[in-house]
């Protein structure tokens, strides 16, 4: 006779053995993608351009059905819908000119990092809102000295850097719960 306790455990086993299956592949689709990506920021940039087409569809659509901001609707539309269009018919410029912007954005981000590290008290914190600026900057200026060049390869690398760490991060849970 099986306990209802005896079986949460068995599904919190089995949840722990897919975990760490799906893990697996996220890990190897992500070393794999190490490889290739050039053609990873090429996928990423059209998907990112259908998205932004639909939302834009979508928008202009609801701004024709409501009235009370009816055209600032519609330019919130056009706007999705040419920024999507633009990704899709040249995904490899869209891909340069989206990583110049995150190159930008991360150079922002560290200087703001490395800022706000000194309202923190003690050595300690300071010393890691400065490092963790500093890994920013480095990193912009990785993106940005080598930019056009980096944008064929940079969103790519994210990506498959994002699923090598989401691949360990499922097989660490997964790891815990089959146990």
């Amino acid at each position: 006779m099986t306990t209802a306790a005896a079986t949460g455990e068995t599904t919190i086993r089995k949840e722990g053995r897919w975990l760490i299956a799906l893990g697996a592949l996220s890990l190897v689709l992500g070393v794999l993608g190490l490889f290739m990506t050039f053609a990873l920021t090429v996928v990423s940039t059209v998907w990112f351009g259908a998205l932004l087409a639909i939302v834009g569809a979508a928008q202009i659509a609801f701004g024709f059905s409501e009235a009370q901001s009816r055209w600032l609707n519609l330019l919130l539309g056009l706007i999705y819908l040419a920024a999507g269009v633009i990704m899709l018919v040249n995904p490899v410029r869209a891909a340069v000119s989206l990583t110049f912007l995150i190159g930008v954005v991360i150079a922002a981000l560290g200087i703001a990092r490395i800022v706000w590290s000194f309202w923190f008290p003690g050595f300690a914190r300071k010393l890691l809102g400065v490092l963790g600026g500093l890994i920013s900057l480095a990193l912009a200026w990785i993106i940005l000295s080598g930019w056009p060049w980096t944008g064929l390869w940079v969103l790519g690398l994210f990506v498959a850097v994002d699923l090598i760490v989401y691949g360990f991060t499922l097989i660490g849970v997964g790891w815990r719960r089959r146990s």
